[in-house]
């Protein structure tokens, strides 16, 4: 029993249980990536889960989309009276009607592989949601502009004679359309592929700092993002007091080793 002791006392001394996380870069155009600058030494693996995000590799531009026409602004004035008659007021009424011509930068439609050992895992990003990040201003254009007059009678004026002459109110309606063109800016879509380290590929870890892989897809060539969230344990270098535990119990298996020698 205190051969176990000593024995589990010396396994505490020299390793410490870790679990930590690193990031770093796939290049698709690669098939192996060195983790040695990244990795604390004299480490081993027990397992190890692999996050790589793909971006979208470029954009494509969407066909036109046109709204109606809205109201946008509307103003009243006074405004010159027609010539002959009589007007009690003249109104002027100039109304801007403005549509909207609509074009989108989306994400090109994409899919990815990433192979570890015989772990395997694909995806695409049809269907992920938009961030819209920026709507740009195009041109504006004015598309045409149509005037309508109106006479409207307001009342009657009647001379000695009891003539009566209509009194006018002049309505001049001015009615001007325009379209304004958008261009709608999306952020990168990013693709989420995760894998677990088979046995195999933490061998590969705990001895050569590495491991080898695949990362397949379409529009795949710009560097991945990823991260290895690993466990395992370090060999640790022994603090004064575990070190004097450590003699300590190696003296005491010397001496109960010596004492269970057969006398001569």
């Amino acid at each position: 029993m205190k051969n176990v002791l000593m024995a589990a006392a010396l396994s505490s001394a020299l390793c410490s249980a870790q679990a930590a996380t690193v990031s770093f870069e796939l290049d698709p155009l690669k098939s192996n990536v060195s983790m040695a600058s990244l990795l604390p030494s004299n480490f081993t693996f027990t397992a190890a889960t692999l996050t790589v995000q793909v971006q979208a590799a470029g954009f494509e531009l969407s066909a036109p989309a046109l709204g109606g026409y809205q109201l946008a602004n509307e103003t009243h004035g006074s405004t010159p009276c027609p010539a002959g008659g009589s007007y009690l007021f003249c109104e002027g009424v100039v109304r801007s009607y403005v549509r909207e011509q609509v074009r989108e930068y989306v994400p090109t439609s994409q899919s990815a592989r990433l192979t570890v050992g015989s772990a395997s895992v694909a995806g695409n990003n049809n269907g992920a949601p938009l961030t819209l990040i920026n709507k740009v201003a195009g041109n504006y254009a004015e598309d045409s502009s149509s005037s309508a007059a109106q006479d409207v009678v307001f009342g009657y004026n009647f001379d000695s004679n009891g003539v009566a002459t209509p009194i006018y109110q002049y309505l001049l309606t001015t009615s001007n359309y325009a379209t304004q063109d958008y261009l709608l800016q999306y952020d990168r879509q990013r693709l989420t592929l995760q894998v677990q380290l088979d046995s195999a590929t933490l061998a590969s870890l705990n001895s050569q700092k590495g491991f080898s892989y695949g990362l397949q897809g379409s529009l795949v060539w710009d560097p991945a993002s990823a991260q290895l969230q690993y466990e395992g344990y370090a060999a640790a270098v022994p603090e004064p007091a575990s070190a004097m535990l450590l003699l300590g119990g190696l003296g005491v298996l010397g001496i109960a080793a010596r004492r269970r020698r057969p006398q001569a």
